[in-house]
């Protein structure tokens, strides 16, 4: 099976941050997975042009009178675009927010056999 993983393409865009990201494919899927803990459902957007999908998002942080020793956790806005290489169906996109990783589902398009009379 050829992956295709050299027409992979990431775009980020500063001074946004990036949250982890996995992604793989099947024979009849890609599946985008992203690390986003500590947020909501609301806190984030998936949009496709054309062939790249945009994963956007805002992870708040809190404001309290606080003395920081250590800072790793990132916040503030986010965006990851994500050019597929496979075709696909839009209507076949599924996203499902659970524990901490948002999960995109995009089944490929196949070619349709047509039965000869």
């Amino acid at each position: 099976m050829d992956t295709g993983y050299s027409q992979w393409s990431l775009k980020t865009n500063r001074p946004s941050w990036r949250p982890p990201t996995d992604i793989y494919e099947s024979l009849n899927s890609i599946v985008i997975i992203m690390e986003i803990a500590g947020m909501h459902v609301d806190d984030f957007s998936i949009e496709v042009t054309g062939r790249v999908l945009s994963i956007n998002g805002i992870r708040p942080h809190i404001v309290d009178k606080r003395a920081y020793h250590q800072v790793e956790i990132p916040f503030g806005e986010f965006r990851a675009d994500f050019e597929i290489p496979a075709k696909f169906n839009l209507d076949t996109i599924d996203a499902r927010y659970n524990n901490g990783f948002l999960e995109v589902t995009i089944q490929k398009s196949h070619p349709k056999q047509v039965q000869i009379e």
